[in-house]
């Protein structure tokens, strides 16, 4: 009888090297906000501010900026300008478009006032105006990088 008493039974706890399911959630919330993140630095791009006389109706996230009739941006902001007399329009252009951003760029609005008369324009009656991007002629002073060290290098190996 003493011999039952003396012999215990023993437990083995083993350490498991995830530290349990609790964590699992805020986990998968650093992974979730990282892909945002990541997504918005893929897809990011400039802010541009437009200014026009009147607001024509636009509205952030539900006026389209479109180039050679394709969707590139919608706006984010619709603001009046400090001197109460503009309207600031501001949107964000893709990266991809970003060569479209230079000097003489011109922006307009399509279907400010709807005319029966063309077809095209009776569209912004039911989805609202769309500003137009107008890429201006290429800057002939802007020279890229490439184009300098090129044009270095191939007046160092004429020298020699």
């Amino acid at each position: 009888m003493t011999d039952a008493r003396t012999r215990r039974t023993e437990a083995k706890v083993q350490r498991s090297a995830w530290p349990g399911w609790i964590w699992s959630v805020p986990i998968a919330a650093i992974g979730v906000a990282g892909w945002f993140g990541i997504q918005a630095l893929i897809h990011g791009g400039d802010t541009v501010t437009i200014t026009f006389d009147d607001a024509y109706g636009m509205k952030a996230g539900g006026t389209d900026v479109t180039l050679h009739g394709v969707k590139i941006r919608t706006v984010s902001n619709v603001t009046l300008a400090a001197d109460g007399r503009h309207v600031e329009v501001q949107a964000t252009i893709d990266r991809t478009r970003k060569d479209d951003l230079r000097s003489g760029t011109r922006f307009y609005v399509r279907g400010a006032q709807p005319d029966f008369s063309d077809l095209s324009s009776i569209k912004a009656i039911i989805s609202g105006p769309e500003i137009v991007l107008e890429p201006g002629p290429a800057n002939p002073c802007a020279v890229s990088l490439e184009a300098i060290v090129a044009l270095l290098l191939r007046r160092r190996t004429s020298r020699s």
